[in-house]
């Protein structure tokens, strides 16, 4: 989560981009994203 805070700007850009690139196709995102649509508390499985 912090990985790119110590890093120049260009550096954490692409660290931020390729975490953000492994998150968007699992199934906690989708749920994380329904949980907070239907104001309830998310059932994250880890993937």
């Amino acid at each position: 989560m912090t990985r790119g805070l110590n890093m120049p700007i260009a550096e954490g850009l692409l660290v931020e981009s390729e975490q953000f690139a492994a998150l968007v196709p699992s199934r906690d995102l989708a749920e994380g994203l329904a949980a907070w649509k239907e104001r309830r508390p998310a059932k994250y499985v880890g993937a």
